[in-house]
């Protein structure tokens, strides 16, 4: 089974490409717009310089050649793939804003063949819940984490980060959105920490805190942190249903249902 996966959000596709050729036997391959990859998340393909339309272009061009095609976010390129090919197409929702304007899309997300989604309540009619995986092989415990101390991603919310960390006494290190940490680089950087402080914002979307366990949250419960949730909450140890493997198998059960068995 060949599976082009177009576009990448917090390497959630790059992570299912490689697990599942891993496990599954299946060839992945993710591309993405370089622009838009200043993490470094994409290993599986390939990252494309220039603009949208020739972003676009290479994308319907090389979907020829899969069995599959895994569409992250990107909605509108669903039509195309439909009108140009008859291969199944899977849509993965990945961000509140998608969910919030649902309605105003579904020209575009009926035409996908299956949708998924990565957070529990952005689930729609159609939509299945597969959570987000962690690349276990990359987010390890290295059991050097400093106690007594917490790591925040700003993102909208710090004063509510520095609330949490101060009424457990912990000293708070706070990581600019503005200050991009490589996604190689992540893991030794949660792993200087005892706490992860998961508290988010999105002021455009909504002024109230986003409730959902984020993706870096869950990377540091994979390297041994514990995690403070906003509403000060403990989670400890990376759940089974977030470890790669699990994840996968979900995905490869919707792919071979859609190109039949």
């Amino acid at each position: 089974m060949k599976v082009l996966h177009i576009w990448d959000v917090s390497g959630v596709a790059n992570t299912v490409a490689k697990f599942m050729d891993r496990t599954c036997g299946t060839q992945s391959k993710v591309i993405v717009r370089k622009k838009f990859d200043r993490f470094g998340f994409n290993t599986q393909g390939e990252v494309v310089t220039g603009g949208a339309l020739k972003f676009a272009a290479k994308c319907l061009a090389q979907a020829r050649r899969y069995d599959l095609v895994h569409v992250h976010s990107w909605d509108a390129i669903i039509p195309w793939l439909k009108r140009l090919y008859d291969k199944p197409v899977v849509f993965t929702n990945h961000s509140l804003l998608i969910s919030k304007t649902w309605d105003s899309r579904l020209g575009n997300l009926k035409k996908a063949d299956a949708i998924t989604v990565v957070t529990e309540s952005f689930t729609k009619s159609r939509s299945v819940y597969i959570p987000n995986p962690v690349d276990t092989d990359l987010f390890q415990d290295l059991h050097r984490h400093a106690t007594g101390t917490a790591v925040h991603r700003e993102y909208s919310a710090t004063q509510e980060a520095e609330a949490l960390a101060r009424g457990r006494g912990l000293k708070l290190t706070v990581i600019p959105r503005a200050q991009p940490v490589r996604h190689s680089e992540l893991s030794a950087l949660l792993n200087q920490y005892e706490y992860f402080v998961d508290v988010r914002r999105i002021p455009a979307l909504s002024p109230d805190i986003f409730p959902e366990v984020s993706k870096m949250a869950l990377e540091a419960l994979a390297c041994g942190c514990k995690v403070i949730s906003w509403d000060d909450r403990v989670l400890e140890g990376l759940p089974e249903q977030n470890r790669p493997e699990n994840v996968v198998r979900k995905y490869y059960e919707v792919y071979r249902g859609l190109l039949g068995g």
